[in-house]
């Protein structure tokens, strides 16, 4: 082949002379022209010889009127017979998946040795060795095997050193070791050096102007990260529109939603955030949280929650929990917690006691609970991703008491003692919850993504669940298509659907079904629903800020859905 002229351009039908009938079948009935026949030949050539026939050839190609004729060469099929590698380095192949004695005898096969050399190096430039190299030495062949020493160049072991970091002082160096889990004096790891950018792009208060890059000197590796500020703070609130649920109220009910957060003002990736909910006229909820993830430089940190939920002339809910955190890499992180809720009554319908002479289904409790949290994320992009997963796992348990009522135990009626009204129920006992909250973001082509989410929540008792311990969901956090925390139950679970076509980096236009179950096996009139919800959305980036909207309609109760009752939710985040 090497002799012959390819400027002709007549077109030629081929006619290979071999016995691979598969082989033969590749030219059968095709017409090409002598420089893509020749170019072709060559590709098979190369094909062969990956597949361990190393003799691989073309021979006697000739061009006569209008077809081509060639013989082809396999030759044998060769084998690995003898490798020979330095037993220190035994290890380093079994940690990338390989071993001598599973080696030899096996085909020569190019693309596997190549795979086996990239295994090979990935082990080394993650265990301190970027600078390694693997090669085949001193090799032969004898009749149809090969027979090679595996020559390892591990080259010298580096450690990291210090950060630099070009920019303000925008955040303390012992918060990027931690949060990045890349300290002075780890070994060199290629495969958490390569995470930076993602890890870095999901922190909200910081923003790279440049991808990160590394100066080695001698037998260290220094870090270089050029960083920006970014307006992290927000203020933003989601306006709800809805129809009104009476014929003799208001035509259309709103609902409002604002949330305050503040971060890393001390440089530490510190964060504060308030939230104020007004769900209907009389139902208020009130939630602050503070957390701090690093303390003393040690992987450890806390955060505290205080939440207060006033349900109309009903009862009033407090919940305080402390919790210490222990920072893995990036956004993960486990969390043991101490958690005191108690839950009072404001009105108490003693007309309806007296009535039935059964306690009602609300009374005044407390729990206090120790629990276990795990967070665990890994998002291309935090605010607006498009592939990746956020798994949040919780479990606690702890003791319910159950406090009585004088206003209850001072009722007076004929044949009913109230005064051991109580005497029934168990006062005090054990209650064990468990929730899980998850998205995962499944990527459709360049610019869309298939939201998959699942939230579920369950309380665990011998005794009686009381209607003010429910959970409570629908509305535009979770369950669209409905008034906001309408819907209460011990066990519920709702799964969520949402195609979104991101149009930038913050914007993106969505539709989605939100399916739900729950479930109350006290609740003799209605035990077990399963509503669900149905809509479309957007979120769109402005120079003031981003602007969302979200349309929605649901069904409950097995009744069909309901297109006069949309359920409307306007927001705004601003930045600062």
């Amino acid at each position: 082949m090497s002799n012959l002229a390819i400027g002709q351009k007549s077109s030629y039908y081929a006619f290979p002379k071999t016995d691979d009938p598969d082989l033969a079948k590749r030219w059968k009935d095709k017409k090409m022209d002598s420089t893509a026949l020749i170019l072709d030949l060559k590709k098979v050539v190369s094909e062969l010889q990956a597949a361990a026939f190393l003799e691989a050839s073309i021979d006697s190609l000739q061009f006569r009127d209008s077809t081509a004729t060639f013989r082809i060469h396999r030759g044998e099929v060769y084998k690995f017979a003898q490798l020979n590698l330095n037993p220190l380095y035994n290890e380093i192949l079994a940690k990338a998946g390989y071993q001598i004695k599973t080696i030899e005898g096996k085909q020569m096969d190019v693309e596997f040795l190549g795979e086996m050399f990239d295994e090979v190096i990935t082990v080394l430039e993650n265990n301190g060795y970027p600078f390694a190299a693997i090669s085949l030495k001193n090799y032969s062949t004898d009749e149809n095997k090969f027979n090679a020493d595996l020559h390892i160049d591990r080259g010298r072991l580096v450690t990291m050193d210090t950060f630099n970091l070009y920019g303000l002082d925008l955040i303390s160096k012992s918060y990027l070791y931690n949060y990045l889990q890349i300290k002075p004096g780890d070994i060199y790891n290629a495969a958490e050096i390569l995470k930076i950018k993602t890890r870095l792009n999901n922190l909200p208060f910081l923003n790279l102007t440049e991808d990160p890059t590394i100066k080695f000197i001698d037998n260290s590796a220094i870090l270089n990260l050029k960083l920006e500020s970014t307006n992290s703070s927000r203020f933003d609130f989601i306006i709800g529109i809805q129809p009104g649920s009476t014929t003799d109220g208001p035509r259309y009910s709103i609902t409002g939603d604002v949330n305050f957060e503040i971060q890393n003002k001390l440089k530490q990736g510190e964060q504060f955030k308030i939230n104020f909910e007004r769900l209907k006229q009389e139902t208020q909820k009130l939630e602050v949280n503070f957390q701090y993830p690093y303390l003393l430089s040690f992987p450890f940190g806390f955060d505290t929650e205080f939440n207060l939920f006033k349900n109309e002339n009903k009862n009033r809910d407090l919940n305080f929990s402390f919790g210490v955190l222990y920072q893995l890499k990036a956004n993960n992180f486990l969390k043991a917690f101490y958690n005191i809720q108690s839950s009072r009554l404001i009105e108490i319908d003693t007309t309806s006691i007296l009535s039935t002479g059964k306690l009602p289904s609300r009374l005044d409790v407390s729990t206090n609970n120790f629990g276990l949290q795990s967070n665990w994320q890994d998002l291309d992009y935090q605010f607006n991703p498009r592939k990746g997963y956020k798994i949040i796992l919780r479990g606690s348990a702890g003791q319910k008491t159950i406090i009585p009522s004088n206003a209850i135990l001072g009722l007076e009626k004929e044949g009913v003692d109230f005064s051991s009204a109580y005497d029934t129920i168990d006062l005090e006992t054990y209650q064990f919850k468990l929730n899980l909250t998850s998205s995962f973001f499944l990527p459709i082509g360049k610019r869309s993504t298939l939201k998959v989410g699942v939230t579920s929540e369950k309380i665990f008792a011998k005794s009686q669940v009381f209607e003010n311990e429910y959970y409570r969901f629908g509305g535009n956090k979770l369950l669209r298509g409905f008034d906001e925390e309408t819907i209460s139950g011990e066990f519920y679970g709702v799964g969520t659907l949402e195609f979104r076509l991101l149009i930038s980096k913050n914007s993106f236009i969505s539709t989605f079904v939100d399916y739900g179950f729950r479930q109350n096996k006290y609740d003799v009139d209605f035990e077990w629903d399963q509503p669900y919800g149905a809509g479309a959305g957007f979120s769109l980036e402005t120079g003031a800020g981003i602007f969302g909207v979200n349309v929605a309609v649901g069904s409950q109760k097995g009744n069909p859905l309901d297109l006069r009752n949309v359920k409307t939710h306007m927001g705004f985040l601003g930045l600062f």
